[in-house]
C-alpha cells in the first residue's frame, strides 16, 4: 500500500512539473500571401490553451519585429487588454497595405512567466510573408 502511494505521489509530482510547448496558430512558418497595394489582415494566436490567464504575454515579456520596417505592415495586439488597460499579446493581428513585392519576416519572441506548475521559458517564432 505504501509503495502504491509513493508511486502515485511520484507520478503527480512529475506530471505537475511538465513544460508544455507554447503553440502558435498558424503553426506553419509562413503566413498567407499578400498583394501589393491591397489591404492585408491575418490573426496570430499564441498559447491558445492558456486563455484563462490573459496576462500571460504582455509588452514586458514579448517583442514583435517586422522586417523590413517600411513594408507597410504592422503587428498589433488584438482587442484584448488587462485590467490596467495595457495590451495582451496572446492574440496579434498582422495588418496593413503592403508597399512593395518581396518577403517580410515577422519575429515574435520573449519569455513566459513561471508558475507553481511550470518553468519560465523563452520562445521565438519567425513567420515569412510573401508579397506579390
Amino acid at each position: 500500500m505504501i509503495m502504491r502511494l509513493l508511486l502515485l505521489f511520484s507520478v503527480l509530482v512529475i506530471a505537475s512539473c511538465h513544460t508544455a510547448k507554447l503553440d502558435f496558430k498558424p503553426s506553419e512558418d509562413s503566413l498567407p500571401d499578400a498583394k501589393v497595394a491591397m489591404y492585408y489582415e491575418q490573426e496570430i494566436v499564441i498559447g491558445e490553451k492558456i486563455e484563462a490567464n490573459p496576462a500571460f504575454l504582455n509588452k514586458d515579456n514579448t517583442s514583435v519585429t517586422v522586417s523590413p520596417d517600411n513594408s507597410g505592415l504592422q503587428v498589433l495586439p488584438k482587442n484584448k487588454s488587462q485590467r490596467d488597460g495595457s495590451p495582451v499579446y496572446n492574440a496579434l493581428v498582422v495588418k496593413g497595405t503592403p508597399l512593395t513585392t518581396g518577403e517580410v519576416h515577422i519575429t515574435i519572441s520573449g519569455y513566459t512567466y513561471g508558475t507553481m506548475y511550470t518553468r519560465s521559458r523563452k520562445f521565438n517564432k519567425t513567420y515569412t510573408l510573401r508579397i506579390k
